[in-house]
């Protein structure tokens, strides 16, 4: 009885381990990774994907994804509207650097983190280009309104700056000149 226990045990910690943080991935799909570390509009072009050996000539423009956070992104993919991906052609992207969104979950109470603002030990994050043959993937919408004139403008715009500098390293509590590095609720 005990030995058939062990065994269950091991099953379902096996299952639920399987599970977590990588249910986004399509195992049957290929991968291109790139760092991004600094928030903003990225492209990607034809040269950079077959200098890198992405089969780009036999990629429909329509089943390109991108992936980050755990989640497909969107992108704008300009092809010259003649349906391929050829010389001149180029994917169009807001990237974001890494936040807390995965620190926090070393917290027992993720409104324990001692700053929301930076993650606590990268600020570069992965970024993972990929295609399918799925034809209904994210994408950005681009506005074709130009009737300004029906707006009506604000008298006064709402912004919030936040600066913060990251030039020293607080080592935390130290025993015999062990640094512990733990939140201890208090």
């Amino acid at each position: 009885m005990n030995k058939f226990l062990a065994i269950l045990t091991l099953f379902w910690c096996s299952v639920s381990i399987g599970q977590y943080a990588n249910d986004w991935i399509d195992y049957s799909q290929k991968y291109y990774s790139f760092k991004i570390w600094q928030d903003g509009v990225y492209q990607i072009d034809h040269a950079t994907m077959s200098a890198a050996g992405i089969p780009v000539s036999s990629i429909s423009p329509d089943n390109f994804q991108l992936f980050a956070f755990q989640q497909e992104q969107q992108i704008l993919v300009e092809d010259g509207g003649d349906g391929s991906f050829d010389a001149g052609d180029y994917i169009l992207f807001y990237g974001r650097k890494n936040t807390i969104w995965l620190d926090s979950t070393m917290y027992d109470d993720p409104d324990h983190v001692a700053n929301d603002h930076y993650p606590h030990f990268n600020d570069t994050i992965h970024y993972f280009l990929s295609w399918n043959a799925a034809t209904t993937n994210s994408r950005i919408q681009e506005e074709t309104d130009i009737a300004f004139g029906s707006y009506v403008p604000s008298n006064y715009v709402f912004k919030t700056n936040f600066i913060e500098n990251h030039n020293n390293y607080l080592e935390g509590f130290k025993i015999s000149g062990m640094s512990y590095s733990t939140y201890t609720e208090g």
